[in-house]
């Protein structure tokens, strides 16, 4: 149902889909917050609503979406911390939240996800340090992080990012020395 002209909020009974496996409702003009039940749908592997008018903070409920693979929610006016809850997918390829109004810190939890291959967190007033955590994502291809208002050095340890191809960290307040592991990454 992406890129029609549906409109208003997503009702909560949408939680007792408890067999769907993809929900792309991407480029419409929903609106309003995203039902705490959309984390009973515990089949959902593709969860894509990025492109509409969504706002309030991103459910906690979300990490309890086990075998999500997908989690496109960039586009919206999501507002609020990201849920450290999200670090509980470990099956998570890719998690799209760039272009909101997300604030920081990005949770350490992030670097729990064994499988994370992109992270698009850009174009968000996030702030604070760049979290070294995010260099356990040893999966992780593409790195997008633009205009996230991150402050401080840049971790020494991202010789670990070895499948790294992509990494986007323009427009921030990052300082200090050029970390040399990222010298390593031949992929780069």
């Amino acid at each position: 149902m992406a890129d029609n002209f549906l409109v208003g909020e997503l009702p909560g009974e949408l939680g007792d889909l408890v067999g769907l496996r993809i929900l792309d409702l991407s480029f419409n003009l929903l609106s309003g917050e995203l039902p705490d039940r959309l984390g009973d749908m515990r089949n959902l592997e593709r969860l894509t609503l990025w492109g509409n008018q969504f706002e309030g903070e991103i459910p906690e409920s979300l990490g309890t979406l086990f075998n999500l693979l997908e989690l496109s929610l960039d586009l919206n006016s999501f507002s609020g911390p990201i849920p450290g809850s999200l670090g509980l997918l470990s099956f998570l390829e890719e998690l799209y939240l760039d272009i909101n109004n997300l604030s920081g810190p990005i949770p350490i939890s992030i670097g729990n996800l064994p499988q994370l291959r992109a992270l698009f967190l850009g174009n968000n007033p996030i702030g604070g340090p760049f979290p070294a955590a995010i260099t356990n994502l040893t999966s992780l291809t593409v790195l997008s992080m633009p205009g996230a208002f991150l402050t401080g050095e840049i971790p020494g340890t991202f010789d670990r990012m070895r499948n790294l191809v992509t990494l986007d960290l323009a427009f921030n307040q990052l300082e200090g020395p050029f970390p040399d592991p990222l010298l390593d990454l031949c992929n780069l």
